[in-house]
């Protein structure tokens, strides 16, 4: 019979497995994709046996869900606090919605660019967005649909503009844009910059950048919000 303690060891462990195989995942899938990696060297990587993938997972679509899902998590970590501020993006002020969509976008940044679990999920979230499958329909409706939909109605308390205008959704993916090509251009921008890579002074001068583009976008809105 097992003790306490010795179950509180194999869930543990357990787990540690289990992360272990979606972080290593994640890597392989980013870097090669997902039909250039095999079970076999997914689990070799993550030190585990290639039965644990079947196991955890149901096999390698299972693994491959799971990568998206544990993505939309991190980016939850990253942007919940803030979007939590706005759970009635209706009820900012013009002002307070500005700033909270500054904060955010500022906030997505720093993480983006300086943050090493960015360098594991951003080569993934780019291959699953050339190639949509099962892991981009669970980031895409756990994390970019829900996320995009509140900066929208954030957006539209700060400018006035419709939440679900067009011009509205694509002005806020606009936003995120200059985040993101920060860090998947990151080898052209460093180098301009005279560097092999961003220094804490490039990430603090590109949030800045960042941030005055916002703040121009917005104050270029002059009605009053619906």
């Amino acid at each position: 019979m097992k003790t306490v303690t010795k179950v509180w060891k194999d869930a543990a462990g357990a787990e540690a497995t289990r992360s272990a195989l979606i972080a290593t995942a994640l890597r392989l899938f980013g870097e090669k994709g997902y039909d250039a990696t095999s079970t076999r060297e997914i689990a070799a990587a993550a030190r585990s046996n290639v039965g644990s993938i079947a196991y955890h997972f149901g096999g390698k679509p299972g693994l491959h869900r799971a990568c998206g899902e544990a993505v939309a998590g991190i980016m939850h970590g990253v942007t919940g606090p803030a979007l939590a501020v706005a759970a009635d993006p209706a009820s900012l002020s013009r002002e307070a919605a500005k700033a909270l969509f500054a904060a955010l976008l500022r906030r997505v940044a720093q993480f983006m660019l300086a943050s090493k679990e960015a360098s594991l999920i951003v080569p993934f979230i780019m291959r699953e967005m050339a190639h949509p499958g099962e892991a981009f329909d669970a980031i895409y409706g756990s994390l970019i649909e829900p996320v995009h939909t509140r900066l929208c109605a954030i957006w539209q308390a700060a400018t006035g503009e419709a939440a679900e205008a067009s011009e509205t959704k694509l002005a806020v993916f606009a936003m995120i844009g200059q985040v993101v090509y920060f860090r998947i251009g990151a080898a052209a921008v460093s180098r301009r910059l005279g560097a092999a890579a961003y220094s804490p002074e490039d990430i603090e001068a590109i949030v800045s950048v960042v941030q005055r583009n916002i703040d121009a976008r917005l104050n270029a809105y002059q009605g009053t919000p619906s």
